[in-house]
């Protein structure tokens, strides 16, 4: 076992550890973990060759590993309390529950790149919350190929393990989805924000700043589907946009590009929509650098502001945001001590990020528990969180 584990960390891998040794009856051989990840700002702006600034957050998905029967993949959803055998590196069923569909998806893309000598069984546990924008599918994801990585002795890089993982979204799980949350969940490091460049995939480490400031997850109770039809949606029209655009700008390579003039064009062709959705990615990279400006000047105003304004685009521009978001960034807003807010993650649902005075943190969940109940069935959950590392895998020694 790695030594220098953090002690919430070491408190998943045993939990993890002690559910395959009572579901095998020995130990497993290796142990891998991907953490969740919360993005400050940059919202939809990965698969359209944008800027983001994400971070790991310490709520970890953990995948217990070892030697199974051949040609078999043998997998325990402790979450689900449900159990699953599938063929070794082939596709899950289609209407296979998609935490199966991850992990046979995993395991044949890796194997695609690097044979499985042996059969495999394994135990899959986390407290990523599912479906609240915390990226618990790159969590589970990058658990799984670390692990895989380690297990195989395969010679792949980091972002070959996430681009990996995207595939598994792409082929498996049907999501068009970039490569923000596979990035964050491999890539993190301990208090440290990331800038990634998702036209180049350059990445800088950033410090968290604002010392005085901590920031808070609102759950809002709606879970949402990344594979639902508004998604799609969003990925078609800025594929459009950039069509659209190319067709009167021969010289216009890619999504960065684009300009003002691009957008008054497609507002003129009647593609106001379209044009809408570019405004809002070409506006959140700005958001992107300005954010990274407030945190190292220490501007927590600055920093709350550049929430509320991305948080308006996605509501108004992008129109991913839902009643029960818009409901709890107001009410996070009208806090004491709350610089901004914004909803984060695909949309739809999920949960709120707010920027908060550290001594007026405390109040925030009963405020809005009291202030949400009249008006939604959902029960809300808060929390702070600590920046945290990047995913990986050990041989396990006990």
């Amino acid at each position: 076992m790695a030594p220098d584990l953090s002690a919430a960390l070491r408190q998943r891998v045993e939990r993890s550890v002690g559910a395959y040794r009572s579901r095998f009856g020995l130990d497993p051989t290796w142990v891998g973990w991907g953490p969740g990840r919360v993005n400050l700002i940059g919202e939809h702006t990965d698969y359209n060759q944008g800027l983001a600034m994400p971070a790991a957050i310490d709520r970890w998905v953990v995948v217990a590993l070892g030697a199974g029967p051949d040609g078999q993949l043998v997998v325990r959803g402790e979450d689900f309390d449900d159990e699953c055998t599938l063929a070794l590196g082939r596709p899950a069923p289609s209407h296979a529950p998609s935490w199966q569909r991850y992990a046979a998806g995993c395991v044949a893309e890796l194997a695609a790149l690097q044979p499985l000598r042996t059969g495999l069984q394994a135990v899959v546990a986390g407290d990523v919350p599912l479906g609240a924008g915390l990226s618990s599918s790159a969590a589970v994801e990058m658990a799984w190929l670390n692990v895989l990585r380690l297990a195989s002795g395969a010679q792949l890089s980091g972002l070959e393990l996430a681009q990996a993982a995207q595939r598994v979204e792409h082929r498996h799980l049907g999501l068009a989805s970039g490569l923000l949350d596979q990035l964050a969940s491999q890539f993190s490091r301990v208090h440290r924000l990331m800038v990634v460049d998702f036209e180049s995939l350059e990445i800088r480490w950033v410090p968290a700043g604002l010392p005085r400031w901590t920031w808070v997850v609102v759950e809002s109770g709606v879970r949402r589907e990344l594979a639902a039809s508004a998604y799609r949606d969003r990925v078609a029209e800025c594929q459009l946009g950039l069509a659209l655009a190319r067709g009167s700008d021969a010289e216009l390579r890619g999504y960065r590009g684009l300009g003002a003039s691009h957008l008054e064009l497609l507002e003129r062709q009647g593609h106001a929509l379209v044009a809408q959705r570019l405004g809002h990615v070409m506006d959140e990279n700005q958001r992107v650098l300005a954010m990274e400006r407030a945190l190292a000047s220490g501007d927590a105003a600055g920093a709350g502001a550049l929430l509320c304004a991305s948080h308006a685009s996605l509501r108004d521009l992008y129109q991913v945001s839902c009643a029960e978001l818009d409901a709890l960034v107001e009410l996070c807003i009208a806090w004491p001590g709350c610089a901004g807010a914004r909803m984060v993650g695909g949309g739809f649902g999920g949960c709120v990020l707010a920027l908060v005075q550290v001594d007026a943190a405390q109040g925030l969940p009963a405020y809005l528990a009291r202030a949400y109940a009249p008006r939604f069935p959902h029960r809300l959950r808060s929390w702070q969180f600590a920046l945290v590392g990047g995913a990986g895998a050990v041989r396990w020694e006990g």
